[in-house]
């Protein structure tokens, strides 16, 4: 249990470190920003023309599984959707049919934020994992390679050569043991597991008394969400015209993609810049952040100058197809389908 002084400390970190600051907070500016934008296109959902083959662009409620579907084999893990309701032995039969052993990663096929995305490890915990959710889910592959980072690309429709605007690299939640101190010890020394304190006392209640080894290495958070307690870091000077064209290359099989963040794990540079042994865990759309922005020593002011350049991205996106002849979706019916993905994500 954290103390009063632990979570006074916890709370002006939360105040003065942007980082830790809730999503509508820190993208209150740059919604209005926005609002120029909608004006000038005359549509308030006007980004809904960046990525035609995504529903609102990406901006929410899009099948994770049918945008992944369309990435080369190669370029991905094994996936399966598992549409609700299922069973605890019919998902064990796309387990055994797909050839996936444990461990393996589970996430709503509409998710957001590294919600309810879990590492199981076994049938138990799948059991237990599926009695908390009520939609349907993608099963993948745990590919277990040294770096996790994310890839902000664009292209505009008139150009055969994209861009990468922001990567992001992922520095997972791992406590190394000293032979002196308890897990919850280190835990209390450490911000990020302190942040999830409650969560993580609860996940490893049967060691938290344990003393871990000097040298020894625990990952308290397998999932790479800024959430989560991974940390996020400016990535930035690995784009070259190599990683470009490696994404150039995913890029083209996606039929109506403009603008999103690609999640891969990778081993070694020399492998990522060949566009080989690469594993894209999931491809976001407009909703994408340049989220090399969240590193700890970036300002509050040079990261709005990024967030106001990529609104101006996709605003700059939609205009040119809607000028092509895809239409914006409908306000109503966005704002309708925005308050029932909310209602649902809630419940």
């Amino acid at each position: 249990m954290l103390s009063i002084k632990e979570r006074f400390y916890l709370f002006f970190i939360k105040i003065f470190r942007y980082e830790f600051w809730p999503y509508y907070i820190l993208y209150f500016p740059a919604l209005l920003y926005s609002f120029i934008f909608a004006i000038k296109a005359k549509s308030l959902v006007y980004f809904s023309a960046a990525n035609p083959s995504m529903k609102y662009g990406g901006a929410f409620g899009m099948s994770k599984a049918e945008i992944l579907n369309s990435v080369n084999s190669d370029f991905k893990p094994v996936s399966i959707l598992a549409k609700y309701p299922f069973s605890i032995n019919k998902i064990e039969e796309l387990l055994e049919l797909n050839k996936l052993n444990y461990p393996i990663i589970a996430k709503p096929d509409v998710g957001e934020r590294g919600i309810q995305v879990e590492k199981i490890v076994s049938k138990k915990a799948l059991e237990l994992y599926l009695n908390t959710i009520k939609e349907s889910i993608i099963i993948q592959e745990y590919i277990d390679f040294d770096n996790e980072i994310g890839v902000l690309y664009y292209r505009y429709p008139n150009e055969n050569e994209g861009h990468i605007s922001s990567v992001v690299k992922r520095k997972f939640l791992i406590i190394e043991g000293d032979g002196k101190h308890t897990l919850q010890e280190l835990m209390k020394k450490d911000l990020r597991s302190l942040m999830r304190f409650d969560y993580l006392t609860k996940k490893y209640s049967n060691i938290l008394n344990k003393i871990i080894s000097k040298g020894e290495k625990i990952l308290l958070e397998p999932i790479g969400n800024h959430n989560r307690g991974t940390v996020f870091l400016n990535g930035n000077y690995l784009i070259n015209k190599e990683l470009v064209s490696v994404f150039d290359n995913i890029a083209k099989d996606l039929k109506g993609f403009y603008y999103g963040r690609f999640d891969l794990k990778y081993n070694s540079l020399e492998e990522l810049y060949k566009g080989e042994k690469i594993k894209i865990l999931e491809i976001n759309g407009v909703n994408s952040e340049p989220a090399h922005i969240y590193e700890p020593a970036f300002s509050l002011l040079n990261a709005y100058k990024s967030i106001f350049k990529h609104v101006k991205i996709i605003y700059n996106i939609s205009r040119y197809n809607h000028k092509s002849g895809i239409k914006y979706g409908s306000t109503l019916i966005f704002l309708k389908d925005m308050r029932n993905h909310k209602k649902s994500k809630k419940q």
